[in-house]
This record gives C-alpha cells, structure tokens and sequence, in this order.
C-alpha cells in the first residue's frame, strides 16, 4: 500500500522537480509521461499478481480504483 500510494506521489514530485525545476522542461505531455512511468508499473505487477493467485482480486481492484482517481488529482496539480 505504501508502494501504491506513497512512491506514486513521490515519484511525481521528483519528475516535476527534476525536468522542470533543473532542466526547464516546460512541455506538459513530457512531464505526464515522466509522471506516468514512475506509478505504472507497480500498479501492472499488482494487479497481474492478485489475478494469479485468485485472492484478493476485489480487494485489489478497490486499491487500484482509489489510487487512480488520486492521481487525478495529484497529477493534474503538480503539472499545473
């Protein structure tokens, strides 16, 4: 859950931080995708996991709700 939640935000920070604050990038699509590859992933294993096992699969889809609709609004902040 801190995966999920917690490395996404960060992630975010950083690639806003690092592309437009030292490297000036400006374009928004870029700082998207930079966003976008740091909470991917984690969020394909967990799902590809909980489909394996069988278990959990709604807890899973819960998470995988929640900490979409939060990146939302936590990307559309830090890009603005």
């Amino acid at each position: 859950l801190m995966r999920q939640g917690f490395g996404a935000l960060v992630c975010a920070a950083l690639a806003c931080g690092l592309l437009r604050g030292l490297c000036g990038v400006r374009d928004r699509v870029v700082l998207m995708v930079a966003m976008l590859q740091g909470a991917g992933p984690p969020m394909i294993n967990l799902s590809v996991m909980a489909g394996l096992s069988g278990k959990a699969e709604r807890e899973t889809s819960k998470l995988l709700l929640v900490t979409y609709g939060a990146s939302i609004i936590t990307w559309t902040a830090s890009v603005s």
